[in-house]
């Protein structure tokens, strides 16, 4: 079984944790692309994604919405991997 998906009697104080770890390793995998507009584009887009599910308050529908940012957690990995073996030096931006 999913972690997010055995909360237990705990409801949304342990969704609270799962919240922040899966917001974390979200944002290191966003930091990590190697193109200054990519990485900011997905750092963007998970403090968005994020901030609507801490305003959520069905316990349902946050352990929904948490499920799909860890397939996007997987994803914004695997682009940041792909994206690092294509990128040559370093952007101008990051200077």
């Amino acid at each position: 079984m999913h972690p997010i998906a055995k909360t237990g009697t705990s409801g949304m104080s342990a969704l609270s944790s799962s919240i922040e770890s899966l917001f974390k390793r979200s944002l290191k995998a966003a930091e990590s692309f190697k193109d200054y507009n990519f990485q900011q584009y997905f750092v963007s887009h998970v403090k968005d994604d994020f901030d609507q599910i801490r305003a959520m308050k069905n316990e349902e529908d946050v352990k929904a919405a948490l499920l799909q940012q860890e397939t996007s957690a997987e994803d914004l990995e695997r682009q940041s991997l792909i994206n690092s073996m294509y990128t040559k030096g370093q952007n101008v931006a990051k200077h």
